[in-house]
């Protein structure tokens, strides 16, 4: 017969966390937006590839993308140094290549999550990832709904390009913890927003992380051409802190990822 005290014990410390769970993990909130006027966007010279040329010419560049309430699309908002074990997740995350164009723009991802690359085009692509943490792929992918498996190793950002067709890049930004989250990227129903759509929606740049472990923080907002962003938060046992950036809190450093 179990002891009644030890059986009381057992059952406190089964609520104790599983209330520790959920009472002590605050949710950041907060919006990206630029100040002022934003550059106009150019447009790509597309002058190569029949195919590129029916499908992109015209197309503007996804370098710098502002809605029209004044958003900035491809922010990538992320926590420093949060150490823990964190499972991978179980669907795996696809960069492709449609219309002689990476999709999604930018991608964040997990340190150890392998990416699925594939090509949605029929004509011959060539995918270069350029890193000095993960593999320095440099794959020709000629033939339609092809895709290759590609494993990040450390976190860094990875830019990809495509030799072939030189104004075609995207980022895959690989972090070491899953608080993290993309500005834009999807809709509420889970679908990539294309740059156009996004340029021309009313988006005020609003992200969420949540479930994070209460304590202070430090927050790091990455964009490709504006550089790094930093900020502290503490993050409450319940409920949300806000936390917000503009094109102003922005220090180019070239793409790399700084850890302080």
């Amino acid at each position: 017969m179990k002891s009644p005290v030890i059986g009381a014990t057992a059952f406190l410390i089964a609520i104790l966390l599983g209330f520790t769970t959920i009472a002590f993990a605050g949710t950041i909130v907060g919006n990206v937006t630029f100040r002022g006027d934003a550059p106009a966007p150019k447009a790509l010279k597309v002058k190569t590839d029949q195919f590129c040329i029916s499908h992109a010419k015209g197309e503007l560049s996804d370098e710098l993308v502002v809605s029209k309430a004044g958003a900035i699309q491809n922010v990538v908002i992320s926590l420093l140094k949060v150490k823990s074990n964190f499972g991978l997740p179980k669907e795996t995350p696809v960069v492709d290549q449609v219309n002689c164009a990476y999709t999604p723009h930018v991608l964040a991802v997990l340190t150890g999550t392998t990416v699925n690359i594939r090509t949605s085009d029929p004509t011959l692509h060539n995918v270069h990832a350029h890193a000095k943490k993960n593999d320095a792929i440099n794959w020709a992918m000629p033939i339609k709904d092809m895709a290759l498996p590609y494993k990040t190793k450390a976190s860094e950002v990875v830019r990809l390009t495509c030799d072939v067709h030189n104004w075609m890049s995207a980022y895959i930004v690989v972090l070491d913890n899953p608080y993290f989250a993309v500005i834009g990227a999807e809709d509420k129903a889970g679908n990539a927003i294309s740059a156009s759509a996004f340029r021309a929606s009313q988006s005020k740049g609003s992200y969420q992380i949540e479930k994070i472990p209460a304590g202070k923080y430090r927050v790091r907002a990455w964009h490709e051409t504006l550089g790094t962003a930093r900020k502290q938060v503490e993050v409450p046992e319940t409920g949300e802190v806000k936390l917000s950036f503009t094109n102003e809190d922005f220090v180019k450093k070239g793409r790399k990822l700084s850890k302080r």
